[in-house]
């Protein structure tokens, strides 16, 4: 009889701090912006023959989001953005050979350059878990991202015949794969009851290339990278 009646009073407990949380915990709705810079970064490896410089772009987000407090201090939270990814790959190649009367010579002079610009627009839902102090927030978890659109632009400069040939070249499809996930943090402060300043910075984690795309066993995974400051407003 009295296990029974302390099992009973552990699940009025139980229940009176479900109660407790319902009754304190708030829901809040809004909508959010930011600006910053972002890379794609393929983690080339420097040689003798190549050199590479992996470069941000400026990039962008805009999207809603939903917050709900668990206690004074902490809240789990979730987005919905459109989120645009830039970023440009310098390539610059160096050797080649050539023949003179029959003769053939090695050169490591500079034989060609390139200029990659990648634009990748993804719809992210940005998951995380937030800690409040005074007007003061940081939030960490994960996001995942599809893939809206992959294109890129390159241009292409080498020397044929002691003359340097241009050439250009584009696609609306990247090949990339659809998904992109990794970790996200963000730091806020509260500037009034409404709007909020906030900085994230979001790290991909998932290799960018396609299994099936990958045929050289040295290749390192491609990774987006991106930074932004902006603003939200709550709703509610």
């Amino acid at each position: 009889m009295k296990n029974k009646i302390k099992l009973i009073n552990r699940g009025l407990l139980i229940l009176g701090l479900f109660w407790i949380q319902a009754t304190y915990a708030q829901h809040q709705f809004g909508a959010k912006l930011g600006l910053g810079i972002s890379k794609t970064d393929p983690h080339f490896v420097n040689s003798d023959y190549s050199r590479f410089q992996v470069k941000y772009k400026p990039s962008a987000y805009l999207g809603l989001y939903y917050n709900y407090e668990l206690n004074e201090h902490f809240y789990v939270g979730a987005d919905l953005n459109f989120s645009q990814i830039e970023g440009r790959i310098d390539a610059q190649y160096y050797g080649g050979k050539y023949e003179l009367d029959g003769e053939v010579f090695y050169t490591w002079e500079n034989t060609a350059n390139s200029i990659s610009n990648y634009h990748l627009s993804y719809l992210t839902l940005p998951v995380y878990l937030g800690v409040k102090f005074k007007s003061f927030d940081m939030a960490l978890g994960c996001q995942t991202g599809l893939m809206l659109r992959g294109a890129y632009s390159s241009m292409t400069s080498y020397f044929d015949e002691e003359v340097w040939t241009e050439s250009n070249k584009s696609s609306d499809d990247i090949g990339f794969d659809l998904l992109d996930f990794g970790a996200n943090i963000g730091l806020g402060y509260q500037l009034t009851e409404k709007w909020k300043i906030q900085a994230n910075y979001y790290q991909g984690i998932n290799d960018l290339l396609p299994t099936d795309l990958i045929v050289i066993g040295e290749l390192n995974p491609w990774r987006n990278n991106q930074f932004t400051l902006g603003f939200s407003y709550q709703f509610f």
